[in-house]
């Protein structure tokens, strides 16, 4: 399988070396890999934000600074985090 990804010898051996790694448990590499592929991947957060934002930013308040409109969103999203 390494063979197919880099013909380099010296890479590798790095990557067998990294596996066995990983899989024996050593070191902070299990860790962080299952943080970094636990994250998700879609973009129902940023659409979420953005309709709180939509709702916040109507023709009556549309002259707020945009500092004041992203706390009043990250308030908004935070208090509903809470509610759950």
């Amino acid at each position: 399988m390494v063979t197919t990804l880099t013909s380099d010898r010296a890479i590798q051996r790095k990557c067998i070396d990294e596996v066995a790694i990983y899989q024996d448990r050593l070191g902070s590499i299990q860790s962080l890999a299952i943080k970094i592929l636990s994250q998700t991947s879609s973009s129902s957060g940023c659409e979420r934000n953005w309709s709180v934002f939509e709702r916040i930013h109507t023709k009556k308040r549309n002259r707020l600074e945009h500092q004041r409109l992203n706390d009043l969103v990250f308030v908004h999203y935070n208090l509903r985090l809470k509610e759950r």
